[in-house]
């Protein structure tokens, strides 16, 4: 599926997120976050919301040891360190995020793959409505589910919705260049039933490109991009839809330090904008969906019941060697770089051990 040199599955057959660069990754991700819990406390001196709604309240402790040991383990090369707290914002927290989406990714590659045995078709359908940097993040992705919505609701949306087995649909938001601002977007995987076609496919968001735009003009004064509609067709090519799935949440998981654009970037510096443009987005992202299921589509691809992201965010890994061992007291007061430096000891050690 294009994966198996990202995801392996653990002793429990759950995918297991391996994807440091000789740690480059893992270590951008950590820094990242150590900066998010300085922001979490910079939100608690300048917010009005109680600290029980504040959406980077379980930042503070992500990270820190919950059981009496830390058990630092290797995998492949990689270390890693199990029993520590995870906050489960997909949204806010580098290092969850990453964990939450790799196994996301994950899953919708089995259910593209299941959905194509079975002898149907794929296809992904992006939507996005312009902006620029007048218009805030919260009330730009209110408005883009709206449309969505009311999209759905429209005779043409039903005419596609009846060749389509269920849709998967992903909130994807990326910071634009120049006067560009926020840019959120969905992705809605399609999946269509065996005697659909391209041309068909085509021809009923062919379609919704009117609509789509008469929607959008109707909750903002900016017109839509020229593709603010766009088809992707994969057919019964489940490894190419998947690699592409990979492609988009690598583009949002996996911390490239090259993209400018993923919002974590916001985390590099200090920088007073920054700052308030990082809080602006955790909260307009509090308490949101990163991606939905259609009703009924898990059970028809005899998928397991859906995980919530804290779920997803604490799930222990169980491959690997045992290679050090580091007590909550002394995880817990010692500094991210010296327990980073310690993962990086345990690589050092298995690597010794093999050869």
């Amino acid at each position: 599926m294009g994966l198996s040199d990202t995801f392996t599955l653990d002793a429990t057959g759950q995918p297991w997120f391996d994807v440091d660069d000789h740690g480059e990754a893992r270590r951008t991700r950590w820094k990242r976050r150590t900066r998010a819990r300085q922001i979490a406390y910079i939100d608690d001196d300048t917010s009005t919301h109680q600290e029980s709604s504040s959406p980077l309240k379980r930042l503070k402790t992500c990270g820190l040891a919950k059981n009496p040991d830390v058990v630092l383990r290797v995998h492949n090369g990689r270390g890693f360190a199990t029993g520590l707290m995870a906050c489960g914002n997909i949204w806010t927290c580098p290092t969850c995020s990453a964990r939450i989406r790799a196994r996301r990714t994950v899953e919708v590659e089995k259910a593209l793959d299941e959905h194509c045995k079975s002898g149907g078709r794929i296809g992904m359908m992006t939507l996005t409505l312009q902006h620029d940097d007048t218009m805030p993040l919260k009330e730009t992705i209110e408005r883009l589910n709206r449309a969505w919505n009311d999209l759905t609701g429209r005779r043409r949306y039903r005419k596609l919705h009846m060749a389509l087995t269920g849709t998967i649909t992903t909130l994807e938001i990326t910071t634009g260049t120049g006067h560009a601002g926020w840019h959120p977007h969905l992705h809605i995987i399609l999946l269509a039933g065996p005697d659909s076609t391209e041309a068909t496919i085509r021809e009923a968001t062919r379609g919704l490109h009117s609509a789509w735009s008469g929607l959008v003009n109707k909750v903002t004064t900016k017109y839509t991009l020229e593709r603010g509609l766009n088809l992707v067709w994969f057919g019964k090519d489940s490894a190419a839809a998947a690699k592409y799935v990979n492609k988009i949440a690598k583009e949002v998981t996996l911390t490239d330090t090259k993209n400018g654009n993923d919002p974590f970037a916001l985390l590099d510096d200090s920088d007073h904008k920054h700052t308030a443009m990082f809080l602006e987005y955790a909260n307009a992202t509090y308490s949101r969906q990163a991606q939905r299921w259609s009703s009924g589509l898990r059970r028809t691809l005899s998928m397991q019941p859906e995980l919530t992201d804290e779920e997803l965010a604490e799930e222990n890994e169980a491959v690997g060697n045992e290679s050090l061992i580091i007590t909550r007291e002394l995880w817990n007061k010692t500094t991210e770089t010296e327990r980073l430096a310690w993962i990086e000891l345990a690589e050092a050690l298995d690597l010794f051990d093999s050869t």
